[in-house]
């Protein structure tokens, strides 16, 4: 984790200091139109934030509903613990049980099973919903794609890229569509027009 921060800091550094130079060069190997350069950018932009937008809400709501169970349960420090969800809530199938296991484990030992039981159905049963209903329509809306692409390109990226997924399953989802958006605009009349 430690190495991954590092690197991300150290491209995100030399990405702002040398960016525009770096998307000038690349315009300039690529055979595309600059227009059409500058849309496939644009996507890249509107799916990073639409992820970050939709992740984002979904991990703060998920956050907040389990602080709310927790304060209703009796764990002491519930606004604490649901930050710490809200911040386990971007880790991908285990996030939220990072918090939610051993607070369950808490009220157990204390022999409040009730308890127990009814917030661990319901922190799961609302990170469930949450996952996989909320987080594909809130990042599918912004970026203006369907929810199954959305959800299948998450489940692929997290499979394949790992945490990363996350991010680079969204952005190969949205690449492949900007592309086959070109060539069903531009690219598809030009070759059948061709003798």
């Amino acid at each position: 984790a430690v190495y991954h921060f590092a690197m991300i800091v150290i491209v995100v550094f030399y990405g702002l200091i040398d960016g525009p130079a770096l998307k000038r060069r690349i315009f300039d190997l690529s055979p595309l139109p600059d227009e059409e350069e500058e849309l496939i950018v644009r996507k890249f932009k509107d799916v990073g934030a639409a992820i970050l937008f939709g992740s984002g809400s979904a991990a703060v709501l998920q956050g907040t509903l389990g602080g709310i169970a927790m304060w209703i349960a009796g764990i002491p420090s519930p606004l604490f613990w649901g930050s710490v969800l809200a911040i386990f809530a971007f880790l991908p199938l285990v996030g939220t049980n990072l918090v939610v296991v051993p607070a369950t484990a808490y009220l157990f030992f204390s022999q409040r099973w009730g308890a127990a039981l009814a917030f661990f159905l319901f922190c799961n049963l609302q990170g469930l919903l949450i996952d996989n209903l909320l987080t594909p329509r809130l990042v599918g809306g912004r970026m203006q794609m369907h929810s199954l692409v959305i959800f299948l390109s998450l489940i692929g990226g997290i499979s394949t890229f790992g945490m990363g997924g996350l991010l680079y399953g969204p952005l190969v989802a949205a690449f492949l569509l900007t592309v086959l958006d070109l060539y069903e605009r531009v690219y598809r009349q030009r070759l059948f027009a061709a003798p």
